[in-house]
């Protein structure tokens, strides 16, 4: 849910980019040739946006959708950071759940052992 929340997030923010960057930049290059810069439909828009979060979120990267304007690059960066804190805080959470549930186990073996 997290992630999901985060890659909506950073896929609004990729079209306000888009919208904010020159015309010429590999964002508006890349949608021209995909011809979903001349699509009325919202839909075709989110897809293609969440397609560049996930991929970037994921550090996947396939390369097909890079930027090339300053503000492009600063936001792609701002995504990176974002990505590693969302990774950060999913990780530290199974961890803890992990360790937590090991300490229930620990706890009840030794209740387990006195009862003997």
């Amino acid at each position: 849910f997290v992630l999901f929340c985060f890659g909506h997030w950073t896929s609004c923010g990729f079209w306000i980019v888009v919208n904010i960057s020159d015309p010429t930049t590999a964002f508006h290059g890349y949608l021209e040739a995909s011809r979903i810069a001349y699509s009325t439909h919202v839909a075709d828009k989110y897809v293609v946006s969440m397609y560049w979060s996930l991929v970037t979120l994921t550090t996947i990267g396939y390369g097909d959708i890079t930027p090339s304007s300053t503000e492009e690059r600063v936001f792609c960066g701002l995504v990176c950071i974002g990505s590693v804190s969302v990774f950060s805080y999913l990780i530290a959470t199974a961890s803890r759940l992990v360790t937590n549930q090991n300490l229930r186990a620990s706890l009840f073996r030794a209740e387990s052992k006195d009862l003997v």
